[in-house]
């Protein structure tokens, strides 16, 4: 680059006290050294304001790497909420427009203030969706209960699916390896760490934060489920956002997630390329 150029980078960088300039009359670079051989005065440029200035640099780091974490945190709770709304789509057109504007913002690098505009707009039509959904159901006539059985009423397998009971058996025959790297915990405490140093090493990320909302046993059951298919998988954190998504849809039923997993030799990058996999 010219001359001109490095003396405009330079200039900047003493404008913001990262580095000091010293000039001679004559334009020349020199050095005064004291009898044991050390420099006491020179000319020149010096990187001394940038080493006394490190702690601050370190606090302006951390509060950025913050700031994106909760940054990309926010992107998840839009993208979910915003799979949630997409359930009432068929029957609610009007929302197609607040769907669609959604997805070109969480597209593009959105500031924190637009994303958190975006999950209250979300949040606010869900919620008035299951209130009209609410109304709907208490000004309607009561449906005949008919059979207990969940193969024969729909409506009651739809119930039971929210219910999860999980015995020492099951969890074993459905989660082999995720029992194996839990097994010799002393308490839940020490579960839970490796249970979170799993899911560093599968790179879920903030994903994680989420997962852990489902509570203990949800999230022990989401976890055990990706581990068991982890050579099948090609994108986990990928794999982990689908999968929560139809959990939290209801597309997805818990208890289809407790069965022991049938290896398979197709390679998954998320739970809506394959749901016939899902639903084994």
């Amino acid at each position: 680059m010219s001359v001109k150029t490095v003396e405009r980078h330079i200039s900047k960088l003493v404008s913001l006290g990262l580095v000091s300039r010293r000039s001679s009359t004559n334009g020349k670079r020199w050095a005064r050294r004291d009898t044991s051989g050390r420099i006491v005065l020179a000319t020149g440029l010096s990187l001394v304001p940038l080493i006394e200035r490190q702690p601050e640099f370190i606090q302006l780091h951390q509060a950025h790497k913050e700031k994106l974490t909760n940054l990309s945190i926010l992107r998840d709770k839009c993208k979910i909420a915003l799979a949630k709304l997409k359930t009432y789509l068929p029957k609610r057109s009007d929302l197609e427009e607040l769907f669609n504007s959604a997805k070109n913002l969480l597209r593009r690098r959105a500031p924190q203030e637009a994303l958190e505009t975006l999950l209250d707009e979300i949040n606010t039509e869900i919620q008035d969706v299951s209130c009209e959904k609410a109304d709907n159901l208490r000004g309607s006539e009561p449906e005949n209960e008919g059979h207990k059985e969940p193969y024969l009423n729909r409506s009651v397998e739809k119930e039971d699916s929210s219910t999860i009971d999980v015995n020492q058996t099951t969890v074993e025959q459905a989660y082999p390896k995720l029992c194996a790297e839990l097994r010799t915990a002393r308490n839940q405490t020490e579960c839970e760490r490796r249970m979170g140093d799993i899911a560093n090493h599968l790179a879920l990320g903030n994903l994680w934060l989420e997962i852990k909302k489902l509570g203990p046993t949800k999230t022990f059951i989401t976890l055990g489920y990706i581990l068991e298919r982890i050579e099948i998988i090609r994108k986990p954190k990928g794999y982990a956002f689908h999968l929560l998504q139809g959990l939290n849809s209801g597309n997805i039923a818990w208890h289809t997630m407790l069965k022991p997993h049938k290896p398979t030799k197709y390679k998954l990058s998320g739970p809506h390329r394959d749901e016939k996999f899902l639903r084994e």
